[in-house]
């Protein structure tokens, strides 16, 4: 069986391979149209500043018995975490897809395989503060996989994929492309140590 894409294999664990040679597998009998590849970054930011983030995510089109086409989105924020980017990364991606697209996704974030497949062994118990703060991009998320025939497959540790690498440089320049300037950061990250920064309010 010829995989859909290349990729290298440096020393995975034995999970990971099975779970990898199976979701091959999977892909080889399902020919979905569209492989999507996420990932998202972020930066530190000085004396506890919020860190900038951002996300890409490259998809391919399946044409003839492989996959040619590419397309990257990408995009930043000034103030993420690195799972809120990774989210956004298949959340982005998905959207763009036409309604009754059939796609697979892979992400190398087990926090966001766990929240994308919650009936799956090994859930991952999601941060609620987490989830409070990011409701609205859950509904999307809800919305745009039911629209749309998805499976969602781990990038285990171990397998290098050039898309999802990719995927990865795109995510960190985007980061890089929001954060602020150096004097600025200094600031936010004096005022934030000096205890100057506004107290949000109980509820």
């Amino acid at each position: 069986m010829n995989p859909p894409f290349r990729f290298q294999i440096t020393r995975p664990r034995p999970e990971g391979l099975r779970a990898w040679e199976k979701a091959m597998k999977a892909i080889a009998q399902e020919r979905p149209t569209y492989l999507l590849f996420g990932d998202g970054s972020s930066l530190p930011g000085p004396w506890g500043q919020p860190r900038a983030g951002g996300w890409a995510v490259v998809v391919l089109r399946r044409q003839g018995e492989g996959y040619h086409s590419q397309q990257v989105l990408e995009g930043g924020e000034p103030r993420a975490t690195v799972e809120t980017m990774e989210f956004m990364a298949v959340l982005k991606g998905l959207e763009a897809l036409p309604l009754g697209a059939k796609a697979a996704v892979f992400t190398d974030n087990e926090t966001i395989h766990a929240l994308l497949n919650p009936g799956q062994k090994g859930h991952i118990r999601i941060r609620a503060r987490w989830q409070r703060e990011n409701r609205h991009l859950l509904a999307r998320m809800k919305v745009a996989m039911a629209r749309r025939k998805v499976r969602v497959y781990l990038l285990p540790r171990g397998i290098r994929v050039k898309h999802h690498r990719k995927a990865h440089r795109r995510a960190l320049a985007a980061a890089q492309a929001v954060r602020p300037g150096f004097l600025l950061r200094l600031w936010l990250g004096l005022r934030r140590l000096l205890g100057l920064t506004r107290k949000p309010k109980a509820p």
